[in-house]
């Protein structure tokens, strides 16, 4: 088979080198702390079930949806929700069987909405408090702020507290911190290409 034979849009990887990829990923943690792939990287349910990713993040309620469907167990959508549409899909999402499903906040507001959409739907949903890292772009800043949410989390009775996030883009990438070394080519592959030594993705996430 040819790489002009693939049909697009399609998604070629290299298992070898993911499968090196992904290793070097779980070395470099050491068992220290558990892995939370990010749904907007893989892009694809179907690829995270390969690697066997069940804890992953989303950004948005339609990729939490997906990588649901996909097989994924544990989810954690890292934004804050705005909208009664959003929240009565995230509510919905919730009552997956054996589903942990989680969210962001960083106003009463937010508690109080999400709190709502989940008991329409009798379903418990995990709220992280995001704390702002730098970057001015969301969460709360003083730890008097962050403690007031987590304990309004407590109180409402159908979230659950989670625990604290932050994020900052601008130190994600520093290459003076990396401690991964990583096989760029992955998803560069050569032709000919073997489909026992190449996973297919179509445009849906289906393996082919």
């Amino acid at each position: 088979m040819l790489i002009t034979d693939v049909v697009t849009p399609a998604l070629v990887l290299d298992l070898a080198r993911t499968q090196r990829n992904a290793a070097a990923m779980v070395a470099a943690v050491g068992g220290r702390a558990a892995i939370r792939t990010h749904g907007k990287a893989l892009k694809s349910s179907a690829l995270a079930r390969y690697l066997g990713l069940k804890h992953v993040c989303a950004q948005t309620v339609v990729e939490a949806e997906c990588m649901v469907r996909g097989g994924c167990t544990d989810v954690l959508l890292t934004n804050q929700l705005v909208g009664k549409d959003k929240l009565h899909r995230l509510a919905l999402l919730a009552a997956t069987p054996s589903l942990r499903l989680g969210v962001l906040v960083d106003s009463r507001c937010q508690i109080e909405a999400l709190s709502a959409a989940a008991e329409t739907r009798g379903v418990e949903i995990d709220a992280y408090v995001e704390v702002d890292a730098g970057q001015n772009r969301c969460g709360v800043s003083a730890p008097e702020a962050a403690l007031a949410l987590a304990s309004a989390i407590s109180a409402s009775g159908r979230l659950r507290f989670g625990g604290l996030h932050c994020y900052h883009g601008g130190i994600q990438h520093n290459s003076n911190h990396c401690c991964v070394e990583v096989d760029r080519s992955a998803s560069l592959p050569e032709a000919p290409l073997d489909r026992r030594s190449y996973l297919f993705m179509d445009d849906g996430g289906d393996l082919r």
